[in-house]
């Protein structure tokens, strides 16, 4: 099992085809970006695209200067190998010792021998202490 702390960049789109091009665009311009998520998601009057990964300041940057509005915050990205039951193991865990979950995005490889996730929670130094102590 491996983790660590990354940045995600959450970006609300008014013109969902128009700006999710602008963000990507800005993305690929940034040589020092690399993204290893980008999901989007819709609300009633804007569109969502979260962008997580290391390297993310100088597209944030980009993003101000040109007045899109974005947040960001740190979250664990982790990889493990697919054993039944651990993310119920793990997701227990955090929330015996008071960590709140705001999300936990999970994708298995083809094969289905490992998984990779991004736990967005609400104590990242527990959570990491947490993990070590499972790996």
């Amino acid at each position: 099992m491996h983790f660590r702390v990354a940045t995600q960049i959450s970006v609300r789109i008014k013109d969902a085809i128009g700006g999710v091009k602008q963000v990507i665009d800005i993305l690929r311009r940034r040589q020092s970006t690399s993204s290893l998520s980008v999901a989007m998601g819709n609300d009633h009057d804007a569109s969502q695209l979260l962008i997580t990964g290391p390297c993310l300041e100088e597209a944030a940057e980009e993003l101000a200067s040109r007045n899109l509005a974005f947040e960001q915050d740190q979250v664990i990205l982790m990889k493990m190998d697919e054993v039944k039951g651990k993310l119920t193991e793990i997701t227990h865990s955090f929330l015996e010792s008071k960590i709140e979950l705001d999300y936990i995005c999970a994708a298995s490889s083809l094969d289905q021998s490992t998984q990779s996730l991004i736990f967005k929670v609400s104590n990242i130094p527990l959570a990491s202490r947490i993990l070590d102590q499972a790996a």
